[in-house]
């Protein structure tokens, strides 16, 4: 592996599972899934090569190669990707082009980093306050004692839309987007079908499937960062039951107990949970502006349409 080498995944490309290497570490060794891509550097930029590899309509092309290949799985060679035709203005220019989608990219990676970097302080509080310290005095219910659990409308995967306004949220989390949300708040959502048990808080104004069981706090309980939480620690999945296809179902996870702390534990944890969550939200919606901005520029600029001086 070298600098700048790209990565690009043979299985699947819809997938979506590509790269390109930074400062590799020395006897870096990939998958054979994946095709190494190394470019002439005098005559193209690595980086604007990356870029037109990830385009989507590059991608949807791949796809279709994969999905009319002869293997057991949809698959494309290394020979698919070294006959796509790409247009080269000037090294310059490339590099112009370039620099602007690693700029974007690298805003979109920091935006990411900071999230996650919430997420797991908030863990460790929780750690801390409610399993290290917690006491054998607090009481303990059941689920269904502080939250309501149902399964939302299902819509297939033929009626997702590649450019819709807002995220659905299956099994395991995002699956594609849509022009209609059926949850205007965040929501805790609970895989209960194939691999159950993952546990997502999905951004406002999205479509929750019914592939996922939607926990929500009843008015009495207005703790639904510290039951998410709950949720993350201890798995529910061992409540699952089915012997062809594993599920969750509203009486199975019915007995899933939660033990209460102090109301002014919960109320201090649910305010510092939610100031963070605020500001993840707000940087997910700064990275879909980003991403939407990437893939409304990128074409334009690879084809001509315009050019990094308009």
């Amino acid at each position: 592996m070298k600098d700048s080498s790209i990565l690009f995944s043979t299985v699947r490309p819809d997938q979506l599972h590509f790269g390109i290497i930074s400062k590799p570490q020395n006897n870096l060794l990939v998958s054979t899934g994946f095709a190494v891509i190394d470019v002439n550097t005098t005559v193209v930029n690595p980086y604007y090569v990356y870029i037109f590899l990830t385009q989507a309509g590059i991608i949807a092309k791949l796809q279709n190669i994969a999905e009319n290949s002869t293997s057991a799985y949809p698959s494309i060679t290394p020979n698919d990707i070294m006959e796509l035709e790409i247009d080269l203005p000037s090294i310059n220019e490339q590099s112009r082009i370039a620099n602007i989608f690693q700029s974007i990219d690298r805003k979109i990676s920091i935006n990411a980093t900071i999230n996650d970097n919430l997420e797991q302080q908030l863990k460790c509080i929780y750690e801390y306050e409610f399993i290290q310290n917690a006491d054998k005095a607090w009481r303990t219910v059941v689920l269904t004692d502080i939250a309501q659990l149902y399964q939302p409308q299902t819509i297939s995967s033929k009626d997702l839309i590649p450019n819709g306004s807002y995220y659905v949220y299956g099994a395991n989390g995002i699956i594609g987007k849509y022009n209609l949300f059926n949850h205007k708040d965040c929501e805790i959502a609970v895989a209960c079908r194939g691999v159950c048990g993952a546990v997502t808080m999905t951004l406002p104004n999205s479509w929750i499937t019914g592939n996922a069981m939607v926990v929500s706090p009843k008015k009495l309980f207005p703790y639904k960062e510290f039951l998410y939480y709950t949720l993350l620690k201890k798995n529910i999945a061992y409540l699952a039951s089915g012997s062809v296809q594993s599920q969750l179902t509203r009486e199975n996870m019915s007995i899933y107990p939660v033990v209460l702390p102090p109301l002014d534990k919960l109320s201090k944890f649910e305010q510092l949970a939610k100031c963070f969550r605020n500001k993840m939200i707000q940087l997910s919606y700064e990275n879909k502006k980003l991403i939407r901005m990437r893939d409304w520029l990128l074409p334009m600029l690879m084809n001509g349409q315009a050019t990094v001086a308009n």
